[in-house]
């Protein structure tokens, strides 16, 4: 079972932290670990880009942060996380496929 414990805004830096807990078996592969496919939003319903910084994980748990562009000085902020996966690089497909993944959403909505 995979689910996000926390997702914050840090000052004006637009920077997301998530934690995700998952069971040993996520690992079974030996590939990467859990990442959120996140869709942020701004309260007018523009879609804002953002990208990974880094990330942790144990047998456990991970841990991570992504940064947000665009983002507004003030207003409400809405982060559904869609689901939490593992993705590993298919050589056949020629891009990244999820192994194993847990869908969502879980939805987080912050004042900024």
């Amino acid at each position: 079972m995979v689910a996000l414990t926390s997702l914050e805004i840090f000052g004006g830096l637009g920077v997301l932290q998530y934690r995700t807990f998952h069971g040993e078996e996520i690992f079974e592969g030996g590939y990467g670990f859990p990442d959120p496919e996140l869709l942020i939003t701004d309260e007018s319903g523009r879609k804002l880009s953002w990208s990974p910084r880094g990330a942790s994980a144990s047998e456990s748990e991970a841990d991570g942060e992504v940064e947000v562009r665009d983002l507004p000085e003030a207003g409400e902020l809405e982060v559904e996380a869609r689901r939490v996966a593992v993705l590993v690089f298919d050589e056949k497909a020629g891009e990244e496929v999820a192994t194993d993944s847990y869908d969502g959403p879980w939805t987080f909505r912050f004042s900024i």
